[in-house]
């Protein structure tokens, strides 16, 4: 079934709202999107500034409209997701795991542990260590060193995922140590545009290390694994571990901001 009869089933099915007034992407969309979904509605924003296309939103938050994406019935999608939620998960501690917060004194990064899996998931594996300098008369955080392996499964095109992983790692440290919407007391967003949003530059990051560790998936016929955020995914907690190390503290708060880390160290005086 394609977009365009989808969303003409849904909208036979009175549960999508046409709105043909131009919008504002900023101030307006996110606000008639949430009125749409509390009236159990998707919506189909035929006119938005500055796109040059149609925007849909909430097309699939209801059972009922999952059915009609998978052509079978409400009851049916709602037994079928009443056994994905029940079904009784067991959790047992595991002291040997392969994902654990590893602290190396003098860390030698070229010998990171190479994570140890099963070659039935089709996931990708990612382990990752950064090295932090940290100014404590202004708080502000220097990336030294980051390096990342990356279980992708057969690589197809190395090139790519190098260059995946690299975009991926500065998206990840950028929201761990800058990215942030800031809105004032009366609600009104400050950070609207890249003049005041905080971006990742760059000049703030060194030449990474990456490196990629092929274990064929027996789940895909390629064997293949995804790598699209190999570089995102473990480089927030690898920031907030090497700082709450560099500081000797338990937790700071997301991103950690100059001033955040700062107060931290003024803190422990």
């Amino acid at each position: 079934m394609d977009l365009r009869t989808f969303l003409e089933k849904v909208r036979s099915a009175g549960e999508l709202h046409d709105i043909r007034k131009e919008v504002d992407p900023v101030r307006e969309l996110g606000a008639v999107l949430n009125a749409c979904e509390k009236a159990g509605k998707a919506a189909l924003f035929h006119k938005v500034k500055n796109s040059e296309i149609p925007v849909v939103g909430s097309l699939l938050s209801t059972p009922s409209r999952i059915a009609i994406a998978l052509g079978c019935s409400e009851a049916e999608t709602r037994a079928r997701m009443a056994m994905a939620t029940e079904k009784p998960v067991k959790f047992e501690v595991v002291t040997n795991a392969p994902c654990q917060e590893v602290v190396i004194d003098e860390p030698d990064l070229a010998k990171l542990p190479i994570p140890t899996h099963s070659p039935l998931d089709a996931g990708a594996f990612i382990t990752a260590g950064v090295v932090i300098a940290r100014d404590p008369e202004t708080g502000t955080v220097e990336i030294v060193r980051y390096t990342s392996v990356e279980d992708v499964g057969r690589a197809v095109n190395p090139l790519i995922i190098h260059g995946q992983t690299h975009g991926g790692i500065v998206a990840g440290v950028g929201q761990a140590l800058m990215e942030c919407i800031v809105y004032d007391a009366d609600g009104q967003l400050q950070t609207a545009s890249f003049m005041d949003y905080a971006m990742p530059r760059a000049d703030q990051f060194p030449f990474f290390t990456t490196d990629i560790s092929e274990v064929p998936s027996a789940s895909h016929p390629l064997g293949m694994r995804g790598a699209g955020e190999g570089g995102t995914t473990p480089s927030l907690a690898t920031v907030a571990n090497a700082l709450c190390d560099a500081l000797d503290i338990d937790h700071i708060e997301l991103p950690a901001t100059p001033e955040r880390v700062w107060c931290k160290i003024k803190a422990r005086g």
